[in-house]
Formats: C-alpha cells, sequence, structure tokens
C-alpha cells in the first residue's frame, strides 16, 4: 500500500512539473504550439519517467505474486517459475485465462514493461493453438496454447521429456454431441526451444522463431 502511495505521489508530481512546462513553452512560443500538443508531449515524458519499471527502485518484491498484484487485481491461478524470470498465469474478467511476465533479479522480483516480452512462435495444430513468449534479455521460454477436448476424443499432451505438460479447464460445455472443455496448457523452456516439442495425441508439434 505504502509503494502505491509513493507512485502515485511521483505521477501527480510529474502530471504538475509536466503542465508548468506546457504553459511555460506555449509562452515562450508565443501561441505557436498548441497548449494540448505541448501538454500531451509533456505527459508523455512524465509517463516515461513514472512508468512501471521505476516502481523496482521503490518497493522491494519479495515474491512474483506480490509484483503482480501491484498492477492487477486478479486472482492468480498459477505461477511458472522459470531460471530468470516467471510468468503468472490469472483469471481475466471474462473468465478466461491469461498470462503476464515478472523478472528475476536476485532475491526479489521486478515488474515488467509490456515490450520486454514477445511471442516469438505461433502454431495452429489439430486441437487448436500453441504460442511461445521470450522475456526479452533473458532465456526463458513460456509456452501456452488453447485445446478443445472432447467425450470422443480425449486430450493427451507431453513435452519432448516425456512429462505431463500443466494444464487448466477453462470451460466444460455440455453439446448435443456431449461435453466440450476448452483448455489451457502452460510449460516453461530454458535456453533454447529448438529441441523443444509437444505431442498432443500422438501428434508431434515443433516450434520455430517467427
Amino acid at each position: 500500500m505504502v509503494s502505491k502511495l509513493i507512485y502515485m505521489f511521483l505521477i501527480a508530481i510529474s502530471i504538475l512539473i509536466s503542465a508548468l512546462v506546457a504553459e511555460k513553452t506555449v509562452k515562450k512560443r508565443k501561441g505557436k504550439i498548441p497548449v494540448a500538443f505541448a501538454l500531451f508531449a509533456c505527459l508523455m515524458i512524465a509517463f516515461s519517467v513514472v512508468s512501471n519499471p521505476v516502481i523496482n527502485h521503490i518497493a522491494k518484491f519479495k515474491t512474483p505474486e506480490s509484483a503482480f498484484k501491484f498492477s492487477h487485481s486478479e486472482e492468480i491461478v498459477d505461477v511458472v517459475e522459470g531460471q530468470e524470470s516467471c510468468m503468472i498465469i490469472y483469471k481475466t474478467n471474462n473468465h478466461n485465462l491469461g498470462q503476464d511476465f515478472i523478472l528475476k533479479s536476485g532475491d526479489r522480483y521486478e515488474i515488467l514493461r509490456s515490450f520486454s516480452f514477445k511471442r516469438v512462435s505461433n502454431t495452429v495444430a489439430a486441437k487448436g493453438g500453441i504460442d511461445v513468449y521470450n522475456v526479452k534479455k533473458t532465456k526463458d521460454y513460456y509456452i501456452t496454447g488453447l485445446l478443445i477436448e472432447t467425450d470422443e476424443d480425449s486430450l493427451a499432451v507431453f513435452n519432448n521429456k516425456n512429462e505431463g505438460v500443466k494444464n487448466f479447464v477453462i470451460s466444460d460445455l455440455e453439446t448435443g454431441n456431449g461435453k466440450v472443455k476448452h483448455i489451457f496448457l502452460y510449460d516453461t523452456v530454458y535456453g533454447s526451444i529448438d529441441d523443444y516439442c509437444l505431442i498432443i495425441n500422438g501428434e508431434k508439434i515443433s516450434f520455430n522463431k517467427s
């Protein structure tokens, strides 16, 4: 709570400074620069100054959960530990699942900007779609997928180490042809995804960086 108050105080101070700078800029230019434009430019500077990563120097997040909860209110489903980062699986407001990423830094955890991770692979398999994400400047790769399971064709998912892959049932619907489940699966691999693969009901799925 204290960290959030400090963070909000910094935002307020930055906005105030930005407004004063915008006013002086407009006066100096004698109206050549519209007030709205000058204020917008200054607000962008303020935002970059007080963006989330700055809070990492103020708040010492001892767990990935505490770092996630600083800017999120959603329920955490699972925390996937990588070597240099973590992936948080959480419930979204529309009863789906989402993921976010937290950086490890020694004995604490840091909030990341949205552009600090990227999707490096997107694959469409017979049972659904699978994405691979990488946290930039790390060798951590995270695999997520949304698959469909029916009464007639249950899912069996393993990775290249013959390990069962974690999964979470998002929905379980009764249809005229029996039950249909939407299943969110997730895994992690360190180093490279070149040798990593999934075997879904006998179908081997390899991943290449896009």
